[in-house]
């Protein structure tokens, strides 16, 4: 998300007296230099669309209209923000240990997260979901115990781990 991009529009064969043009979301793209008879460059400063459209339109003498040349979507985002403030709770009578946090940002990306629980050196579980809110089954854990709970958020962009929690079921 507000990335300055470069988009180079390229036919195979030189077309004389033809002329290339992009649409950004169908809007015509005004900023271009064209290389030779076959490429245009064309500069789009700031996208801030999570998804946009780019179309590349050659117009010629012979053709009344212009004839897409090509087209791609264009997908922008951010990477995840560090997860925060998790808590989770349960009841004496309940199956499952509820867990929230909180995400951060909007990241116009699909996002995941990978929610971990350890005890000492031992892996009791590792869950991938797509949202903030976890359930557990309680039968994963000892009264007890101390856990330590992480999440960490993936996406095109990159990945950003929790700061551990640590709980025991008696203290939740």
């Amino acid at each position: 998300m507000g990335s300055n991009l470069t988009v180079y529009c390229h036919i195979f064969e030189c077309e004389d007296w033809s002329k290339m043009y992009l649409e950004l979301n169908r809007q015509q793209v005004n900023l271009s230099k064209r290389v030779n008879c076959t490429t245009t460059i064309f500069y789009l400063p700031q996208v801030w669309m999570p998804q946009s459209e780019v179309v590349c339109k050659m117009k010629s003498n012979q053709q009344y209209a212009p004839k897409v040349v090509s087209g791609l979507d264009l997908r922008a985002g951010f990477p995840p923000d560090k997860p925060t403030d998790i808590s989770c709770e349960t009841t004496r009578s309940s199956d499952l240990v509820n867990c929230s946090l909180k995400r951060g940002r909007e990241t116009y990306l699909p996002t995941f997260y990978n929610i971990s629980v350890h005890r000492e050196n031992e892996s009791l579980l590792d869950l991938i979901q797509d949202g903030g809110e976890i359930s557990i089954p309680r039968e994963i854990f000892n009264e007890n115990t101390k856990y330590t709970l992480t999440a960490t958020a993936y996406n095109h962009f990159g990945a950003s781990r929790s700061d551990p929690f640590i709980f025991s079921v008696e203290d939740i």
